[in-house]
């Protein structure tokens, strides 16, 4: 019996925590703290304006679209249950791009340091391919927001020198326990999972390479 418990809680109450920690909701807000907190931004922004960059991403991109979800819940737009059915995953898509968008012209006319608007703008673009792949292809969005975020590590380290370590094992290592617990819940295939958190890499690299050159 304790057995079967412990079993129970590693493979599926503790993936169910850790798909709800790292929501794709939360990257940009996760992305950008990483960047707020690097050499990158340190000569240009106080601890005052920080704060106040952070607050508008943790707004746009994780309170709002939650919220706005939660209401088509409320409306049965869609079933809510972890969005795992593809067709659930459309309105909710939609409205993150949007909000999405909204927060990149927010701190594009803040003027808060490139690196931070590109990191928003590469966001939306990941927000609105992945709702295209979904249109034929359920694709893991965790997966894709973990390897934006390994981008932007990468990103950081190549191109502005930032000493990374520290980041980028953390990054791989949760990407390999989000995989992990995905699969375990059975919410995606192991393709799935490889081409969301690819596509998330390659993706935010290569609109960095392309709104840069």
């Amino acid at each position: 019996m304790k057995n079967k418990r412990l079993i129970h809680f590693f493979f599926k109450i503790l993936p169910l925590i850790v798909s709800a920690v790292f929501h794709p909701l939360i990257m940009p807000t996760l992305g950008t703290y990483i960047i707020l907190n690097s050499d990158v931004s340190v000569p240009l922004l106080d601890e005052s304006s920080k704060n106040v960059v952070l607050t508008v991403v943790i707004l746009c991109t994780f309170c709002l679209p939650l919220l706005f979800i939660l209401l088509l819940n409320y409306k049965k737009l869609i079933q809510l249950n972890f969005l795992s059915e593809r067709e659930d995953r459309i309105f909710p898509y939609i409205i993150t791009g949007l909000l999405f968008y909204i927060n990149f012209y927010l701190l594009r006319r803040m003027g808060v340091p490139f690196i931070i608007q590109l990191f928003s703008l590469t966001s939306v673009i990941a927000v609105i391919i992945t709702l295209l792949v979904n249109m034929f292809w359920k694709i893991s969005a965790h997966m894709t927001g973990i390897g934006g975020i390994t981008a932007m590590v990468m990103i950081l380290a190549q191109f502005f020198f930032v000493d990374v370590a520290v980041y980028m094992i953390s990054a791989i290592v949760i990407s390999g326990i989000i995989g992990f617990s995905r699969l375990s819940l059975n919410e995606h295939t192991p393709a799935q999972v490889y081409t969301g958190f690819l596509g998330g890499l390659v993706i935010t690299y290569l609109s960095f390479l392309f709104l840069v050159i």
